[in-house]
């Protein structure tokens, strides 16, 4: 061990010593869990849970003449020695009491031990939280009549029942919950201040009796419920001539000032649900804060309210805009190592917010790659610096709202509705293809809650060319295999897509456990096909219809992923993941179209494989030189299991973090356009998952990580199924050079693979 030769206690003073560690006992794990934040003194973190390394390497390097190294180590890699200090002990006690007694446990007794020994101190939180205390009854004390039939009126959603356990956050809950509610009456005035809760415990029966009080304001005998008045909303803008313009529009009661040039005020009276006449609303207002905010064009909301100087029981609503910078432009570099594949690419982004003063966003971009394919041919003696190009630009038109369906009900309905135009061009150049891509696409995209979102094109179209190499097509003669070389022929795919988002993440709230759930869904060349038939068209001398005198195809192609990420308070987590599809070619296509079948393995996915290298089922591609155009399918099954975890809070200015996680996963032929080991067998297709474990470290500079995988093949599906166990060779050199065999594979990448 590192610091076997040095005693971390060794220059400690007299009466000093070293917090090894503490224990809570007399609690079940749940209130464990909520005891832990209020210890104050925790000893030096262990990594991966062994050894105290931080506190060897500031040890060893703390007794050294200081150099610019051992300065740089103490800085950012060691961690003093936590020298143990019973005040903070007994501040914990205080505040484990007072956390017990906000959770109903008014009788509970805790005391803390501390044992030393060796100059290394053990601490015992002892915890008898004797029985709680439970609600036996609740009276209420509300003065004003009206304020109390609204309390009534929203009695079933209270925070507080009869026979619950007590505890102080249902409290907080209440008064923010009866807030609430006073104010989507229009009581614009009310705050938590005017409720109160008396608690009676003197029943001597551990149980409580609860009185909840809403005072009235201050030399009067009720609240004043408000109407809104004016509305009036003025456009703020950085460019100083616009003080002197004098525009004002009154559209449906709001009165709109400087919109001229700047905005159409059209569009923001369909984000706004202040009303004129109408009760002031605190959910209203929140409505109209983010819709407002949804346009994405605004620095800045603020939405002030001020009473009424004729009528003391009206509103005057007061709404700033402030515009933000209109356009912009923003370059990214990025790069990844995948194995033998090395690439990077440059992105430039130009957006115009508002383009047509309607709250359009307009974005160009356009990306270029260049990559390192490991691949060798036969004329090749080595791999080529970047074998691989790619471009890729595209334009897109984003509209607030639905076009077709602008009517108010839709921005009450749905968050964030969205009309987006699109339209990309893609050249790709590798060694066994070349390929062009021209997509354009129409789509709606919204919020139906915080948790669930949607994206729906009903029109989305792919002309696709591609270029296949001279050793590709000698390897499609090879396999004899018309409907691999069938995907590669030009075509057009014509349908509709949808997306489907559901996730409970909650941001900032890294206690608790959320799921991530990702459906998508592909229908092609349906209504292509039925008008075909209804029209009577004539097909090619492949059977096809065709379309701009090019086949298209027929497809449906379901995929779900879905994550859970379990949290183990806030420096630790196991995620696991589950991603599955489908693709079905039918009536024009007996294949699909290459570009829509899936792969397994990369840096997302399988990490132990190289992209492209597993499967279709127990395909033998033992030469790994080779290409793998045919290592696709129409049926996947993937799963990953990772530990994620946090090594330093400081390494070159990042946080440096850990992974370990094991992969497994394939693809096979569900429609048998393939051979015998390449389609899916429901009694053995779990023979043929490829298996790979590996080790990872992040560097994590908050608004980017950067990520290195390293994986290690443990089984692999190319080999007879008593040969699959791979990582029984481990050790074996000649079998290794005889399938010219690599059992680890690294990748780096930006961002977390799922």
């Amino acid at each position: 061990m590192l610091a076997s030769s040095c005693s971390s206690t060794r220059n400690f003073s007299e009466g000093q010593s070293l917090l090894k560690k503490y224990q809570i006992k007399g609690v079940d794990a749940s209130l464990k869990e909520k005891i832990t934040p209020f210890i104050r003194q925790k000893p030096n973190r262990k990594l991966f849970g062994i050894s105290k390394v931080r506190l060897h390497l500031h040890q060893l390097f703390d007794r050294k003449k200081p150099t610019k190294l051992s300065n740089w180590i103490i800085n950012n890699l060691a961690e003093p020695p936590v020298i143990y200090d019973s005040t903070l002990s007994r501040i914990s006690v205080i505040q484990i009491q007072q956390l017990l007694m906000n959770n109903g446990y008014f009788l509970a007794k805790v005391k803390y031990e501390d044992t030393t020994r060796h100059k290394k101190t053990n601490v015992v939180y002892s915890i008898e939280t004797n029985q709680a205390y439970h609600v036996r009854n609740i009276q209420y004390t509300i003065k004003d009549s009206i304020v109390k039939s609204i309390y009534f009126y929203k009695l079933n959603e209270s925070n507080l029942q009869i026979g619950m356990q007590f505890d102080q956050e249902s409290l907080a809950n209440e008064r923010d919950r009866i807030t609430k509610d006073l104010r989507n009456f229009g009581y614009y005035f009310f705050n938590r201040e005017y409720i109160h809760f008396d608690i009676d415990t003197a029943l001597n029966s551990h149980q409580l009796d609860i009185n909840v009080i809403i005072e009235n304001p201050e030399k009067t005998n009720k609240h004043v419920s408000f109407k809104l008045k004016n509305i009036e909303t003025t456009i703020i803008s950085d460019n100083l001539n616009d003080r002197f313009l004098t525009d004002t529009i009154i559209l449906n009661n709001i009165k709109f000032i400087h919109t001229k040039n700047k905005i159409q005020p059209k569009i923001l009276r369909r984000m706004l649900f202040l009303e004129h006449g109408e009760k002031f609303n605190e959910d209203d207002l929140v409505l109209s804060y983010n819709r407002l905010g949804d346009l994405g064009i605004f620095k800045y909301i603020n939405i002030d309210f001020e009473k009424d100087s004729i009528d003391s029981t009206q509103l005057n609503a007061n709404i700033q805009l402030s515009l933000a910078k209109r356009q912009s432009t923003n370059t990214e570099l990025e790069g990844y190592v995948a194995s033998e594949n090395v690439g990077t690419s440059a992105n430039f982004i130009y957006s115009n917010r508002n383009i047509f003063k309607g709250a359009e966003v307009f974005e160009f971009k356009i990306r270029a790659g260049l990559e390192t394919q490991a691949f060798v041919d036969a004329n090749q003696s080595s791999i080529p610096v970047f074998n691989s190009r790619e471009t890729n630009t595209s334009a897109s038109l984003t509209f607030p709202g639905f076009i077709f369906f602008r009517d108010k009900p839709t921005y009450v309905l749905f968050s964030n509705p969205k009309s987006r135009i699109g339209l990309n061009y893609i050249s790709e150049n590798r060694p066994e293809y070349s390929r062009r891509t021209l997509n354009s696409s129409f789509s709606y995209e919204w919020k139906q809650n915080n948790y669930i979102s949607h994206s729906f094109a009903p029109m989305t179209i792919n002309f696709v060319n591609s270029f296949l190499s001279t050793e590709a097509n000698n390897l499609l003669d090879s396999l004899n295999n018309i409907y691999l070389r069938e995907s590669f022929e030009p075509h057009i795919t014509l349908g509709m897509r949808y997306s489907l988002v559901i996730s409970n993440q909650q941001l900032n709230q890294f206690k608790k456990n959320y799921y991530y759930i990702k459906f998508n869904l592909e229908v092609m060349g349906t209504g292509l096909y039925a008008a075909s038939n209804l029209l009577n068209n004539q097909k090619n001398k492949f059977d096809q219809y065709e379309f701009f005198n090019l086949p298209y195809y027929n497809f449906t192609r379901p995929e779900i992923d879905i994550r859970y990420f379990n949290n183990f308070g806030t420096r630790s987590q196991i995620v696991y993941r589950f991603n599955t599809g489908v693709g079905f070619a039918y009536w024009n296509s007996k294949v699909m179209p290459f570009e829509r079948q899936f792969f397994t393995g990369g840096a997302n996915s399988i990490r132990a494989f190289r992209a492209r290298s597993v499967g279709p089922g127990g395909y033998r591609n033992i030469d790994l030189s080779s290409l793998n155009l045919d290592q696709t399918g129409n049926f996947k099954i993937e799963g990953n299991i990772e530990y994620r975890f946090d090594i330093l809070e400081r390494f070159i200015g990042a946080k440096l973090k850990g992974a370990s996680f094991i992969d497994f996963g394939n693809v096979w032929d569900i429609q048998k356009n393939t051979n015998e080991l390449e389609g899916f067998k429901p009694s053995t297709f779990y023979k043929e998952l490829a298996l790979g474990t590996g080790v990872g470290l992040r560097l994590d500079y908050r608004f980017l990580l950067f990520r290195f995988d390293l994986g290690l093949k443990l089984r692999d599906p190319r080999f007879e199924n008593a040969n699959r166990w791979v990582i029984e060779q481990f050790n074996n050199n000649e079998w290794k050079d005889a399938n010219n065999y690599n059992f680890f594979n690294f990748n780096f990448g930006i961002g977390y693979p799922f």
